[in-house]
């Protein structure tokens, strides 16, 4: 009797520790899991590339031999990859020298007609070499003063080399006029006023007929006024011819009330280099109205 009394008590122990582990229901939870997490390497520090630096070719320069008074040299056409500069370097014993003018800034492609007015100018005749440069930076200002700013790095040719050549520049009185008379005279534009020695004299737009000249220091340099007196000579309306008085003092020559320029970039009579440059040059007809 008393074993089964042993035995049944024993069953009822066991069926409260059953009951107790069904009270505890869906709020037995495993132990959290303090494991550190997997560790995982920290992404890499992306490393932007540089821009690609800008290309300096292919470059070209077509030069011709010139005359003037010193003061500007004429490139007859500059092929940039991207926009800068043609920079002229003195004569450094055969080779480029220091550099002694540069171009305002060029866009990308074929500019032609470029005329760089020199920061000092030639006082004899001498050899010069233009040389492409590029905006390496791309901000629009000259940065060449070896040897302390060398940004603006020189163009290249198509096989490489560096964009460069020289040039014969004849220094003459240059600026004054070679005859004392006006003409017409025939050109590829058209019949055109020329000085009697067959040069090319301009209108400029920016100037107001009529009035005085508005063309002064590095426009100056480019663009030499016509000061001779002069009478009309075949073709010219003497009706038309005038002067107005500059800053300087000198007096210019004015036609249907238009300042009359020469253009440094021509280098003989019949040249007609300076027609339309800026959209804002043009050579002059018989009635004294610009031919465009």
């Amino acid at each position: 009797m008393r074993n089964k009394m042993m035995v049944t008590l024993m069953a009822l122990g066991l069926l409260a520790a059953a009951c107790s582990s069904d009270d505890s229901g869906d709020t037995t939870t495993s132990p959290p899991d303090t494991a550190a997490p997997a560790a995982t390497d920290a992404p890499a520090a992306t490393e932007v590339p540089p821009d690609d630096a800008l290309p300096t070719g292919p470059s070209d320069l077509i030069l011709e031999a010139q005359e003037g008074d010193g003061t500007t040299v004429a490139v007859a056409s500059a092929t940039l990859p991207v926009p800068g500069y043609v920079v002229i370097h003195g004569d450094g014993g055969g080779s480029p020298g220091a550099v002694i003018g540069h171009s305002d800034l060029l866009p990308a492609g074929v500019s032609t007609a470029v005329i760089v007015v020199l920061d000092v100018p030639l006082t004899e005749s001498a050899t010069v070499f233009p040389m492409v440069h590029i905006d390496a930076d791309g901000d629009g200002v000259y940065e060449f003063f070896p040897p302390d700013d060398t940004t603006d790095v020189p163009g290249t040719f198509d096989d490489g080399s560096v964009a460069v050549a020289p040039v014969e520049v004849t220094v003459t009185a240059g600026g004054e006029a070679t005859g004392s008379g006006l003409m017409i005279s025939a050109s590829g534009l058209g019949d055109i006023l020329t000085d009697d020695a067959g040069n090319t004299l301009y209108l400029f737009q920016v100037d107001t007929q009529g009035e005085a000249s508005t063309c002064y220091d590095d426009c100056e340099g480019t663009w030499p006024p016509f000061t001779e007196t002069v009478t009309g000579g075949p073709g010219v309306d003497a009706s038309l011819l005038s002067t107005a008085e500059r800053t300087d003092g000198t007096v210019q020559v004015t036609y249907n009330g238009w300042p009359l320029y020469y253009f440094a970039g021509d280098a003989a009579p019949g040249d007609t280099n300076g027609q339309t440059i800026g959209d804002v040059w043009w050579v002059v007809d018989a009635a004294g109205d610009a031919i465009q």
